[in-house]
């Protein structure tokens, strides 16, 4: 007998209280069942008991909840990996990639590169989609500075792990999408020129950009797609900042009973004989 109710596991500290408490009503709301736990950081350990699971479920949290999860065998628990990391997705997009002029190196010879290629402003960040560090504009000085200090301390000697290196762009406006089965579940304008600005509203270009993307590129059957406006030569265009994980992707001002309506229909009808 097919199931119509599955288990939604919150990571209780990784997510802001806020959402803590509008994401359990919307799940309370559509009739499912709301677990929380803590996981340890970096080492991806339950801090808790686990709850006894049974059925499919949907994780929320870090990207550690989601290696737990499938090491304790829920599903589809979340959707991530080698798909999402910024080299793929450059490689399958190509022009519509925003950093797709980016080279793979690693921390270490991020000064390196960008000198190389006589880059005076760049944007470095790690390949992974899990970001071990933000991604971050430097000037060639500052990067210099930052890989020396890294260097000296002996960081590299455990963790120089593959980056991104690139020329940094102008953006204008940022949009975050919700993509579930294909479908643009929602979105919302979440930074303007680099600053924080939460708008529930996509204009229809974005919404036409993303499903031209998605039909070059989907690296799960649910995720997260980030679209920019970016300034070139007094002309503007679009292009695809990342994929993210749709378990560990901030909401700002999507809706997230949408989310959690259509993610939920999606696990049940996939997993849920």
């Amino acid at each position: 007998m097919k199931q119509d109710k599955l288990t939604w596991i919150l990571q209780s500290n990784a997510i802001g209280k806020d959402d803590q408490l509008s994401l359990t009503d919307c799940i309370l709301k559509s009739g499912h069942k709301v677990e929380l736990i803590r996981v340890i950081p970096f080492i991806h350990e339950p801090a808790d008991t686990l709850p006894k699971i049974e059925g499919p479920c949907v994780v929320y949290g870090s990207s550690g909840l989601v290696k737990l999860g499938r090491a304790a065998n829920w599903f589809p628990c979340g959707w991530d990996g080698e798909a999402f990391e910024l080299d793929a997705v450059n490689q399958a997009l190509g022009e519509l990639a925003l950093n797709f002029e980016a080279i793979k190196t690693v921390w270490s010879r991020a000064f390196e590169t960008a000198s190389d290629n006589g880059w005076e402003t760049i944007f470095i960040r790690p390949v992974s989609e899990t970001k071990e560090f933000p991604g971050k504009v430097y000037r060639i000085d500052q990067l210099q500075d930052w890989v020396e200090k890294l260097e000296i301390s002996g960081y590299f000697e455990s963790n120089d792990n593959p980056a991104m290196v690139g020329p940094a762009l102008t953006l204008g406006r940022e949009w975050r999408v919700f993509v579930v089965d294909g479908q643009q579940v929602t979105g919302c304008e979440y930074a303007n020129h680099g600053i924080a600005d939460a708008v529930a509203f996509l204009p229809s270009e974005v919404t036409d950009f993303v499903e031209q993307s998605l039909r070059v590129f989907a690296p799960a059957p649910c995720f997260v797609i980030d679209v920019a406006e970016v300034f070139a030569n007094s002309e503007s265009a679009l292009k695809v900042v990342e994929y993210n994980s749709i378990n560990s992707s901030g909401f700002y001002a999507c809706d997230k009973a949408a989310i959690v309506r259509e993610l939920s229909k999606f696990a049940l009808s996939n997993f849920g004989n």
